[in-house]
């Protein structure tokens, strides 16, 4: 293929402009179909993927049996964490305690949740301060950090840090800034606190430490190499069966009936999204199932050959009423590999032209479909993905 076929391939596109017009706009509608599905599907597939080492994360999750249809639920007591903690088979441990407040900065108030949170859930989900010194942060009982769209919110293009909010009769104060939480993650937050902070009281604290039967917070553990989270199940469900809740079954024979009274299970954070039996639970979040995931992303790939073989059919009848022009060519000295390369020259332009209006036909729909499946599709246009489909572009032309 030469810059001189391409040419006179897009002088014969533009003489036919009907033609021309079916088969770009059938591609580039297959495109947009494929580039927003395959889109989704990518969102989903890396939910919780800025996690380091995502796989050695699990989080805690359990059901009270006594209840007429138990349902597994993320929001644990806190006393499992001392629980994991004394069992010696985790690296790191962290609560994620939301409460919903009222964040008032001098004229700007905001109701949002704030996330009191241990010192080790930094290191384990990754956060890296843009401004300020976050473990300092979460050390102090007035220390606040912010995500970075909060902080413009709260105190618009002025700096956030050292700022003070308010929360209630408390007084926080900005000690860090650090970006927002990915939008495809199980554990989203705004804003947050050390497990000490003056939000709430010491007696609030030690009550929410010591209750088993209150659901405090998610709970997170990063396990050691070598440990099972079989073991570390074994070892939570031990310190549940000697909890208070072995109290809670009225009689013996409801013991035996119903086995643990609270029965705790881990989940690794890979698979927490495709978490089904948690959806639509306390505080579960959007949650997805894995078949119908992948079901998508063969609808995209099915639509995109669909629109792909659509245009084969019409460029192979354009071809046969092309024999004149092609046996006039042969005359006039072309062989085969020149009459080659001038098809492939003009089935490439019709992919890339094709291509560039599906791109900007998804970009035009991302907002409406962005709402229709409920999820927060920001990165669908990366460079990575723009590049990859330009690639296959190329490739179904030349294919």
């Amino acid at each position: 293929m030469t810059l001189r076929d391409f040419r006179i391939g897009w002088r014969l596109l533009a003489r036919e402009p009907a033609y021309s017009a079916i088969v770009i706009g059938s591609l580039a509608l297959g495109y947009a179909v494929c580039f927003l599905l395959l889109g989704l599907v990518r969102y989903c597939s890396t939910y919780d993927s800025a996690v380091p080492d995502a796989a050695r994360v699990f989080v805690l999750q359990h059901r009270v049996n006594l209840m007429p249809t138990p349902t597994w639920i993320e929001f644990m007591p806190l006393p499992f964490q001392d629980a994991a903690r004394r069992s010696a088979l985790t690296l790191q441990t962290s609560a994620a305690i939301p409460r919903e407040v009222v964040l008032v900065a001098g004229q700007v108030s905001r109701r949002d949740e704030v996330t009191a949170v241990d010192a080790a859930f930094p290191a384990m989900f990754g956060l890296a301060a843009l401004e300020g010194e976050l473990d300092g942060a979460l050390a102090r009982p007035e220390g606040l950090v912010l995500t970075a769209s909060l902080a413009r919110q709260l105190f618009g293009a002025g700096p956030a840090l050292h700022q003070s909010v308010a929360v209630g009769d408390a007084t926080l104060r900005v000690m860090a800034v650090v970006a927002d939480a990915p939008s495809n993650s199980t554990m989203p937050y705004s804003a947050l606190v050390g497990r000490d902070s003056i939000i709430w009281s010491g007696a609030e604290r030690a009550a929410a430490r010591s209750r088993w039967q209150g659901l405090g917070g998610k709970i997170y553990l990063r396990l050691r190499d070598g440990v099972a989270a079989a073991d570390m199940a074994a070892a939570l469900q031990d310190a549940a069966d000697q909890s208070p809740w072995k109290e809670m079954a009225p009689t013996p024979q409801d013991r035996q009936r119903i086995g643990h009274v609270i029965e705790v299970r881990l989940r690794s954070l890979p698979d927490a999204y495709f978490d089904t039996e948690v959806a639509n639970g306390y505080r579960s979040g959007p949650r997805g199932e894995r078949r119908v995931v992948l079901a998508l992303g063969a609808v995209a790939l099915l639509v995109l050959a669909l629109a792909a073989a659509n245009y084969l059919n019409l460029a192979t009848v354009r071809t046969l009423r092309r024999e004149r022009e092609i046996g006039l060519r042969k005359a006039i000295g072309a062989g085969r590999a020149q009459l080659a390369g001038l098809l492939m020259a003009e089935s490439t332009l019709v992919m890339l032209l094709a291509y560039a209006a599906g791109l900007l036909l998804a970009w035009l729909l991302l907002p409406l479909f962005a709402e229709l499946v409920e999820r927060r599709l920001e990165g669908v246009f990366a460079p990575a993905s723009v590049a990859a489909g330009l690639l296959a572009a190329l490739a179904i032309g030349a294919a």
